[in-house]
């Protein structure tokens, strides 16, 4: 009996993955249909954010402890550090500016044709 009951629940679960899944494709066909250049730039977002992430949690951390390790210079590492200040600062600009001018605008169009407002 608890097998059986097992069973119900994982195609249960199952039924939901593909129904959630199935919803998820229609949304994403309805945005790119109503405003594809929202939907590109979602996408596009949110890799820049994901890469400049990685960037600064794996190659950053690895220089610095490659310095510590050879003992290398202080301030080559603070150069370092101060390039990936400036590469966020660029990313964050990238970001005010996908903010300002793609989101604004497309946004509420993606709503509306969407019928979330």
């Amino acid at each position: 009996m608890c097998e059986n009951m097992k069973r119900k629940r994982v195609d249960k679960v199952n039924v939901n993955y593909k129904r959630m899944l199935s919803n998820n494709i229609f949304a994403a066909k309805l945005l790119f249909e109503s405003t594809p250049i929202y939907g590109i730039s979602i996408i596009v977002e949110a890799i820049r954010h994901n890469l400049i992430n990685f960037l600064e949690q794996t190659v950053c951390v690895y220089y610095v402890l490659h310095a510590i390790e050879n003992k290398g210079s202080f301030f080559d590492v603070l150069k370092f550090i101060l390039l990936f200040i400036a590469v966020d600062i660029v990313a964050a600009l990238i970001s005010n500016l996908y903010e300002q001018c793609v989101k604004l605008k497309y946004q509420p169009i993606a709503q509306r044709n969407l019928k979330l407002i």
